[in-house]
């Protein structure tokens, strides 16, 4: 048997806090959709449109060269 004093009904829809991004109903504590956040956090992405034109910039990267390193062995025991 239930008891009525604890049961309870849930929020409608219309009062439940809303999504920044999606804009539909948000159950979590944070207000925000987890893959919404993700979505969020993530840098614009170029539109798909293939007649968009995109410049592509050359970046030159000095990096100076390695070391050469003698290679490491272990020195073997020799017993006498």
């Amino acid at each position: 048997m239930i008891n009525p004093r604890n049961s309870h009904s849930p929020l409608p829809d219309d009062r439940r806090r809303r999504c920044p991004v999606c804009r539909q109903s948000v159950y979590s504590k944070a207000g925000i959709h987890p893959q919404c956040a993700i979505k969020q956090s993530d840098p614009i992405q170029p539109s798909d449109d293939p007649d968009a034109e995109v410049e592509a910039v050359a970046v030159e990267v000095a990096a100076p060269a390695p070391k050469p390193r003698a290679p490491k062995f272990k020195k073997l025991a020799v017993k006498p």
